[in-house]
């Protein structure tokens, strides 16, 4: 019975359907792009931070090349590189300078042995208008004993946007947390007093018990972003570091995450995608995975660093200061009226009297007692060091830096602020041993 009545119901289909036609309307596709052209204003800039590992004098100069070859095959706007040395520096130069300009240089720099590069994609119709070396100050917690700084450049993008770029190596070695912390510290409150989109990258051998303490003691919580927390923590970009012998099956490795991209949330500035398409879309690309130099000690083939770069997308989208102001204001506005905090840079009043009453107002509130410090012994305040990493013994670094944070002593003289870093860093948790393996 089921089976006739199937029958029945194709034949009345069959004489209702004939002679009739069916038109199918033919259909348009097309591609969306990461930014929207409904915002003609919007721009996307690609950063590239990598530690070239200069120190290692192993084939240097093929794993330069090799290093070069990547960088112009992902084409960034912004190249960040950390531990160039002057062998390195012209390799780097005669391949990307004719479609980049290279930052700041001087032989002072280039005395610490080791330093940092930023490069520019000139080409692209980006330009450098403003560009400065930033030494660490001396005698503070901040103060570099491995020779690091920190380089800002201001950039002008072809879009008219403009952007503060921070390149830094930061202080080495597990025992070096106090010194690290300071540094980063020191780099978010520049970064949160700026008047335009900013981000840090670098090779910051940051653990998150630092940068916690970095962002608690900048009150930044609201205002420093990471790209890698940004992104959801994805598993395969929480290490960037390898260490020797991570390649060994016989044991067991790990990876540290010592590279990091920070933005500082200014108007309407966010990290996008670094492949924005397509079902295998990486919101960050690790680069020099592939082993492409040959060894001239062992003979194998290795990877460019013992770093992994980190190639990511900043969005700005606005291109007009004060409307971005405007922005960020009503940001602020609807934090504090959810009681979220507000941060310190959108609190910020113009450079005048209103200031000046504003940093009074933030030294009433933040008053932690009498501001302390870093006082260094004499052997090591009285000299800067301008060795390279092999001429600096591992005992001669912990012996500088226990030397360092053992003399806290000295009130700190003529400061204007209420807290000095030492101070809020003294307040916030004390750093752990054990969230990572730390060999560095």
């Amino acid at each position: 019975a089921t089976a006739a009545t199937l029958v029945i119901v194709l034949v009345i289909f069959q004489r209702f359907t004939f002679g009739m036609s069916f038109t199918v309307k033919p259909t348009t596709t097309r591609t969306v792009s990461s930014c929207s052209s409904s915002d003609p204003s919007a721009a996307t800039v690609s950063l590239l931070t990598w530690n070239v590992n200069g120190l290692d004098p192993d084939s240097l100069h093929s794993r330069a090349n090799a290093a070069s070859n990547e960088i112009l095959k992902l084409a960034p706007d912004i190249v960040f590189l950390q531990e160039v040395v002057q062998s390195t520096e012209t390799i780097f130069c005669s391949m990307l300078e004719p479609l980049y300009k290279c930052g700041s240089i001087h032989d002072g720099i280039r005395m610490n042995g080791y330093y940092t590069l930023l490069f520019v994609r000139e080409v692209a119709g980006h330009a450098i208008v403003q560009d400065e070396r930033i030494t660490f100050d001396v005698g503070s917690a901040a103060q570099s004993f491995m020779g690091r700084d920190l380089h800002k450049i201001v950039v002008k993008l072809k879009s008219q946007h403009e952007v503060a770029f921070f390149n830094s190596h930061l202080e080495s070695l597990k025992e070096s947390a106090p010194i690290r912390t300071a540094q980063l510290t020191y780099i978010f409150e520049r970064m949160m007093n700026l008047d335009l989109p900013a981000c840090l990258a670098g090779d910051l051998n940051m653990r998150n018990v630092e940068q916690n303490q970095a962002i608690k003691a900048t009150n930044a919580k609201d205002s420093i972003v990471d790209a890698y927390e940004y992104f959801g923590k994805p598993r395969y970009a929480s290490g960037t570091w390898l260490p020797p012998d991570y390649d060994d099956p016989t044991k067991k490795s790990f990876k540290c995450r010592f590279d990091r991209v920070y933005h500082n949330s200014y108007g309407d500035v966010e990290f996008v995608s670094a492949t924005p398409n397509g079902s295998r879309s990486k919101p960050i690309i690790l680069v020099g995975d592939e082993k492409l130099c040959r060894s001239a000690k062992s003979g194998k083939m290795e990877r460019p660093s013992d770093h992994l770069g980190m190639f990511i997308r900043l969005k700005l989208k606005n291109n007009n200061p004060a409307s971005a102001k405007e922005s960020a204001a009503s940001k602020n506005k609807c934090n504090s009226e959810s009681g979220a905090n507000i941060p310190r840079k959108m609190a910020s009043s113009p450079k005048n009297s209103g200031r000046k009453r504003y940093m009074k107002r933030r030294a009433d509130e933040n008053n932690f007692g009498q501001h302390m410090n870093m006082n260094q012994c004499d052997e090591v305040s009285t000299i800067m060091y301008k060795k390279s990493a092999d001429e600096i013994s591992i005992e001669e670094r912990r012996r500088m830096i226990a030397a360092a944070a053992e003399s806290r002593i000295n009130p700190a003289h003529n400061l204007s602020t209420a807290k000095t870093i030492e101070q809020r860093l003294s307040h916030s948790k004390e750093v752990s041993s054990n969230e990572v393996i730390d060999l560095k």
